[in-house]
């Protein structure tokens, strides 16, 4: 929170140009990392992991996101494809472990990893 706090006011002082910048920059990083997770996932035999294009590309996409939304990505995907209660537990005990994992173990590896190296300028 109190990071929010700090950055909150330096919001005040950012111009449209600098916006622009920034929406740039984070557009080619997002369109950088749907690429690789696309070749990597999708061409490159490591889909073979979890059994299935489609899902390895699922969860590879899921991990931008994080714990919470990717179970709430699997209930999506659940409720949408189940015909009945009995198909969606089915469903939720195939692909919940892999995407909830997947988000986990990514995004904390990340992160720590993100952190050791931004140490380093304070």
């Amino acid at each position: 929170m109190v990071v929010f706090a700090a950055i909150i006011p330096s919001l005040a002082k950012i111009d449209l140009e600098q916006v622009m910048t920034l929406s740039w920059q984070l557009i080619v990083a997002f369109i950088g990392v749907f690429v690789a997770t696309y070749i990597i996932m999708f061409i490159l035999p490591t889909w073979k992991l979890v059994g299935s294009k489609n899902l390895a590309m699922g969860i590879s996409m899921s991990q931008l996101l994080g714990f919470p939304a990717t179970y709430l990505i699997v209930n999506e995907i659940a409720t949408a494809v189940a015909e009945n209660e009995e198909e969606h537990e089915v469903i939720m005990k195939k692909i919940a472990p892999s995407y909830v994992i997947g988000g986990l173990a990514s995004v904390t590896t990340l992160s720590i990893v993100i952190a050791g190296y931004f140490v380093e300028f304070l």
